[in-house]
């Protein structure tokens, strides 16, 4: 088994002795490429991955450069952690490679909400940009962007809880780890000063609304 982790950054291990992989993550196209693989629940058409890797690239050398990216991620993470199906589509065999942010969406989905938040570590591929490939950093930016809504509706459901339970300080550390993950989000920063106030913590309440 192989583990992506890229949440808070990027990391590629065994799974049995931690070795890491250099030779995928040496190239960050290649990085690109298995976490796009990843993070997609299906199997990706060639001429969609052309598009968002090698937009730049006449047909046929793209298709080169591309299928040079598979050998080498098959040669790092063995020859069946990437699979090609028989339409010519590839995808991430989830039987060979774990994905961090794969696990904490399937968490959420499952409504293990305090499972999927003791799974994050940071945002998705923080900090990590590709360049030549715009089309790949959009599409990235929409997961970071709702992968942290996801986790912020969860920290509110969490603080709901705790909140209704009368737990008022555990509400208040669910709330605020919701809105350290949307802090744009003006009604949520409210409403967790108003559990501030309500639990007689003035000074943090001041404080967000200060960060406000």
């Amino acid at each position: 088994m192989i583990e992506l982790r890229i949440l808070g950054g990027v990391n590629l291990t065994t799974a049995d002795d931690g070795r890491v992989l250099h030779s995928v993550l040496s190239q960050p196209k290649r990085v690109a490429l298995l976490v796009y693989l990843a993070l997609t629940s299906e199997p990706c058409p060639r001429d969609r991955l052309l598009a968002l890797f090698w937009p730049e690239m006449e047909m046929n050398r793209g298709r080169r450069a591309l299928n040079q990216a598979i050998y080498i991620l098959r040669r790092g993470l063995g020859s069946d952690a990437v699979l090609t199906r028989g339409d010519g589509s590839v995808a991430v065999n989830p039987d060979r490679v774990r994905c961090d942010a794969v696990e904490v969406r399937r968490r959420l989905m499952d409504g293990r909400l305090e499972e999927a938040v003791d799974l994050f570590t940071g945002p998705l591929l923080d900090g990590f940009f590709l360049d030549g490939a715009r089309e790949f950093q959009e599409w990235l930016d929409r997961e970071r962007q709702a992968l942290a809504r996801a986790l912020s509706d969860a920290g509110w459901s969490l603080s709901r809880k705790e909140a209704e339970a009368g737990r008022e300080v555990a509400a208040i550390r669910w709330a605020g780890f919701a809105v350290d993950l949307n802090r744009d989000h003006e009604p949520g920063v409210r409403r967790l000063i108003q559990l501030q106030i309500d639990a007689g913590d003035h000074a943090g309440a001041a404080r967000t609304y200060r960060q406000l």
